[in-house]
C-alpha cells in the first residue's frame, strides 16, 4: 500500500498480494531460482544403468537376520503411545543401534539397516494412534491433521468415539 495515498501499488489486482510477500516464500523462491541457475550452466552426461530385477523378495537369511527386529518394533510401539514422542526419532536410534550391534558392514543394503529403521517408525506411527482415539490427543502432527479432518465431519475422537460412531470405528 502507499502510505500517502492508501493505493495499492505493484498488486496487479490480485488481492492475496496486498498484504505483502511474506518471507519464506520470498527466501524458497530466490534460493530456488539461484539453484536452477546454477543447473542450468552445468552439463552432465546420463547413463541409463541397466540390470536384472532380482533378489527383490527377502531370501530365507533376510528372514532370520531380521526375526529380533520384532520384538524392537513392539518397544517402539509403546514409544509412539506417549503423546508429543514423534516418529521421526525412532528411526534414527534404530539405526544406530542397529549399527552398533550388527558385525556387518552397513551402508550395503544390509536388511538390519534397512528393515530396523522402517520397523521403528511403523511402530511409533501405528502407536501415535492410540492416544488419538483413546483419548482425543494427538500425537504427532499427522494424528493432529486426521483428528481435524474427524472434527471437520463432526467426529469426536476420543474415549466415546466407539459409542459415537462406530461405523467409522470398525470401518
Amino acid at each position: 500500500m502507499d502510505y500517502i495515498s492508501g493505493k495499492s501499488r505493484f498488486t496487479y489486482h490480485i488481492m492475496s498480494l496486498t498484504d505483502g510477500i511474506d518471507i519464506v516464500p520470498l527466501v524458497m523462491g530466490l534460493f530456488g531460482v539461484a539453484e536452477v541457475l546454477a543447473n542450468i550452466e552445468e552439463t552432465t552426461k546420463q547413463e541409463i544403468f541397466k540390470t536384472k530385477i532380482r533378489n527383490l523378495f527377502p531370501n530365507l537369511q533376510d528372514w532370520k537376520d531380521s526375526l529380533g527386529l520384532f520384538y524392537e518394533g513392539l518397544s517402539w510401539f509403546f514409544y509412539g503411545v506417549i503423546p508429543g514422542s514423534g516418529v521421526t526419532l525412532p528411526s534414527f536410534i534404530s539405526y544406530t543401534l542397529e549399527k552398533r550391534i550388527s558385525k556387518k558392514e552397513f551402508g550395503t543394503g544390509v536388511i538390519e539397516g534397512v528393515a530396523g529403521p522402517e520397523t521403528a517408525n511403523n511402530a511409533a506411527a501405528t502407536g501415535a494412534f492410540v492416544p488419538l482415539l483413546t483419548l482425543g490427543i494427538p500425537g504427532t502432527p499427522t494424528t493432529a491433521l486426521l483428528m481435524g479432518a474427524l472434527m471437520i465431519h463432526g467426529v469426536q475422537p476420543g474415549p466415546l468415539l466407539m459409542r459415537d460412531a462406530p461405523d467409522i470405528f470398525w470401518e
